[in-house]
């Protein structure tokens, strides 16, 4: 098919856009390169090597973008700009039923027809000089990796993967985005081959596994969910990180000199999926919490401890050698769910990310097993509105589970400027689901609300929480972006960039009101990346604030003017401003829909932005 497709056999040797076609339901077949010319692989999925043509089903996705009509007219189709396009062409084709049919008719639209080479260039007319306007040179991200490995692993980066996961995950799936400083535990590298969550044992975890967590989300830790994402995104996110894993394993083989089959086996090896873990039927088991106790005692309290609080004096550490706290079971946060079955694939398959090791039937038999997860599960509080599991507990499968919070901005005739006005009482409240930045925060009960209002002229957002102390370092803000969004630190991914679709964050702290582009690193981190120090001019209408406190209640009102002459218009688009230009406050129009995101911090807890628990972006709707 590579053939077919005019690629085989060309190495890239031009341009700067980067564009890659994925052939195979895994993305095994890659026809990569930069330009117009490209590179490709051997095809290969689940052990079996050969041609594309030849196998049962055959799929591709492209990304196309505008180009000039030089060398290949399909490779100039294939040009990759997922910022601009995110979207995918599917096709599927069965070559036992409809290959010989429909073949004659599909091939001529996509057979690589290169463009005459050898014509004489037409004359130039003395009076019309051609001269081309120099381009001006692509900015450099300075998070993207130097080393070669780190390259060839960059180009698997799918689109999801590179909107939504580099943030954290980094722009070549290792780990070190420019948010995973702020985050414990920190966020997964990929390259390692072992992840947090697995249903098997001795190999790769499969690939629903992979896909529940990123829809799950991690509880207690810095990842949200993604559940209000299209399916295919997210498949097509987890099929991007197996890529990722299996370009770092196919450059270690070459690294140790191995070539042709050896290589194909080995790689075949390392991307080996596990045996799956078989989870017994818990009906008709009488659960004995003494035996679970003293299975606790001898297999689990020296890193969870006695109590199961969690403290312990073991030094836990990752696959990377990152500090890791041990999990409290009080908080009743598992990362994999609290379910029998949850627990039962946790503690068979270990976390091969951490220090937890597998407990196979040798060292606990399924009956003391079950025993001791009914005893990991009486130190958690229950709920009465959750279902009841084997043991008869109500626990729920999750707790604190970020998901979005749509909302209404509602339209009032008078605006409520104070926090205890009236008018407040008669708005809707909106629970915020809240991700805790580190297990620090995992436990802060916040109780965080959010009102909307409008009179036409001015908004008012009335944020309330609650929190214990008061400390000057503790604050209150929120941030807004236009369009239905569903972004996580999206502009940490373009540190250098800035775009007119988000506005600047307003933070309410230590009696102050401020408007600001948020900050991901330190003016020593800036530096060394070559990202300017100085504070980003905010334009457009003043944010105003007023709060109040009652009790443990906290309640911060900001109002703003709907209007903003200053803002470009951009329509919900991601348009580029200029790099040292100012932030624009974002427009807010009554019968449209934008998005916002809350983020509380309590600095009595962890210092900086470890203190902080935030909203992901969710719709707002602004009534006309």
């Amino acid at each position: 098919m590579a053939k077919l497709l005019g690629a085989e056999g060309i190495d890239s040797t031009e341009g700067n856009d980067e564009a890659e076609l994925h052939l195979g339901m895994l993305s095994e077949c890659h026809v990569r390169g930069r330009g117009n010319r490209f590179a490709c692989d051997n095809w290969k999925r689940e052990g079996e090597t050969g041609t594309v043509i030849g196998k049962p089903w055959l799929g591709f996705h492209c990304f196309p973008f505008p180009c000039r009509n030089r060398g290949s007219l399909f490779a100039g189709f294939l040009r990759s700009a997922w910022m601009e396009y995110p979207f995918a062409i599917y096709l599927y084709l069965d070559e036992k039923k409809v290959f010989n049919s429909l073949a004659p008719l599909l091939l001529p639209l996509f057979i690589a027809v290169p463009l005459p080479q050898g014509k004489a260039p037409r004359p130039k007319a003395k009076s019309r000089p051609t001269t081309k306007p120099s381009k001006p040179a692509r900015a450099v991200d300075p998070l993207a990796p130097k080393d070669d490995v780190g390259k060839a692993m960059a180009r698997r980066m799918t689109p999801p993967l590179r909107s939504f996961c580099a943030a954290c995950h980094g722009t070549a799936g290792r780990g070190d985005g420019p948010m995973a400083k702020f985050l414990d535990p920190k966020p997964v590298d990929f390259s390692q081959g072992r992840f947090k969550l697995t249903d098997t044992v001795g190999g790769l975890p499969t690939e629903s596994r992979l896909i529940a967590t990123a829809r799950h989300a991690l509880p207690g830790a810095g990842m949200p969910s993604f559940e209000h994402f299209p399916p295919h995104m997210i498949k097509m996110a987890v099929r991007g990180i197996m890529g990722l894993l299996r370009e770092k394993n196919r450059q270690d083989l070459l690294a140790e000199g191995k070539k042709g089959e050896e290589l194909e086996k080995a790689l075949s090896e390392a991307m080996k999926v596990g045996t799956p873990i078989q989870v017994p039927s818990f009906a008709g088991h009488k659960f004995d919490l003494k035996k679970g106790k003293e299975t606790y005692a001898k297999n689990c309290a020296i890193c969870h401890g006695q109590d199961g609080s969690g403290k312990t004096i073991m030094p836990l550490m990752d696959a990377k050698g990152n500090h890791l706290q041990s999990r409290d079971f009080r908080s009743g946060v598992f990362k994999g769910g609290a379910r029998m079955t949850d627990l039962w694939q946790r503690v068979r398959g270990g976390i091969p990310y951490s220090n937890m090791p597998p407990f196979s039937k040798e060292l606990i038999a399924d009956q003391d097993l079950m025993d001791l997860l009914a005893f990991v599960r009486s130190f958690v509080p229950t709920d009465p509105k959750a279902e009841a599991g084997p043991d008869g507990r109500r626990i729920p499968r999750f707790r604190s589970e970020p998901k979005p919070n749509p909302t209404k901005m509602v339209k009032v005739e008078r605006l409520p400027l104070d926090p205890k006005d009236a008018v407040w009482d008669q708005i809707p409240a909106l629970p915020l689901n809240l991700v805790p930045f580190t297990p620090k925060v995992a436990g802060w009960k916040a109780k965080a609300t959010l009102q909307a209002v409008h009179d036409g002229k001015r908004a008012a957002f009335r944020l309330s929480f609650e929190d214990g102390t008061a400390d000057k370092g503790d604050l209150a803000g929120l941030q807004l972006c236009l369009g239905r969004r569903s972004l996580h630190f999206f502009e940490a991914r373009f540190p250098t960039r800035r775009y007119s679709i988000f506005g600047p964050a307003w933070f309410f702290q230590d009696g102050k009101v401020r408007s600001e582009r948020p900050s991901y690193f330190s003016e020593k981190d800036a530096r060394a990346l070559g990202i300017p120090t100085a504070p980003v001019p905010v334009k457009g209408p003043k944010v105003d604030a007023a709060f109040n406190q009652e009790g443990k209640r906290r309640t911060v009102v900001f109002v703003r003017n709907l209007a903003v002459p200053e803002h470009p218009g951009a329509e919900g688009r991601a348009k580029p401003l200029p790099d040292n230009g100012p932030v624009i406050e974002l427009p807010i129009i009554p019968g449209s829909t934008i998005s916002f995101s809350v983020f509380l911090s309590d600095s009595s807890r962890a210092k900086g932005m470890k203190s902080w628990v935030y909203s992901v972006f969710s719709e707002l709707e602004i009534e006309n």
